[in-house]
């Protein structure tokens, strides 16, 4: 069983990794050595109650862990942290989306961009999400090695952003079958309540900015009217 090492200090830690199965504690420990932070075991089961805060949050997994990974989405919006995605899948890693609340598209829109991009699998095929008995992958130390490697750019993307620099989100991927390594930055959905208000002003502010425009607009008008306008519109 995993024990979750204890705080040497009082300070929260810089980043909180939610871990389940070998694939996601070994992913947590090697990444430990560049970011330093906590591991918290969620493969029993967790709730966003006993994450303690932190700057950011990698949630990884052997497996798909659909209902997790959109509770820490849905938290991370709450808290305004940023949080990487790492999964091991049959013949893939994929690390991303890199979700930054407010800069970039959200979890739900990543995953949704996804099923549009992947053939129907059938209900038996095994590399069909299952949130209530999800099966881990055999994994390698290599893989490890990649999706830690993976990681640590998401990790610069985040700081980069920080900095001012370009928030795209992106999802990184190493096919364990042919070795090819992608990435590419996550689209946002029509209409994503969770996320839609990331590009511009929030729905107050755009209600204001709609009256300045009908009164400037108004105003206008009511100033380019001839006398005899203005007096039959009276």
């Amino acid at each position: 069983m995993y024990q979750t090492p204890a705080p040497t200090d009082r300070q929260p830690p810089e980043t909180l990794y939610l871990a389940a199965g070998c694939f996601g504690h070994a992913v947590a420990q090697r990444l430990q050595a560049h970011h330093r932070g906590r591991i918290h075991d969620v493969a029993p089961g967790t709730h966003p109650s006993m994450w303690p805060y932190a700057e950011t949050l990698v949630l990884a997994t052997g497996a798909e862990r659909p209902r997790i990974a959109d509770a820490v989405d849905h938290t991370c919006f709450l808290r305004g942290i940023p949080w990487i995605h790492v999964v091991a899948r049959s013949a893939e890693i994929q690390v991303g989306p890199v979700v930054i609340p407010g800069r970039t598209a959200c979890y739900r829109c990543s995953e949704r961009r996804r099923r549009q991009h992947r053939l129907a699998l059938p209900s038996s095929h095994p590399d069909r999400d299952s949130a209530e008995n999800p099966s881990e992958f055999a994994v390698l130390k290599h893989h490890i090695s990649l999706a830690a490697a993976l990681t640590r750019q998401a990790f610069s993307e985040i700081a980069e952003a920080a900095s001012g620099g370009p928030a795209e989100g992106t999802v990184r991927s190493v096919n364990l079958v042919s070795g090819t390594v992608t990435a590419a930055p996550t689209v946002g959905t029509d209409n994503c309540a969770r996320c839609r208000g990331r590009f511009g002003p929030k729905h107050e502010a755009r209600q204001a900015l709609w009256g300045e425009l009908e009164s400037a607009i108004g105003g206008q008008q009511q100033h380019t009217q001839t006398p005899e306008l203005q007096e039959a519109a009276r």
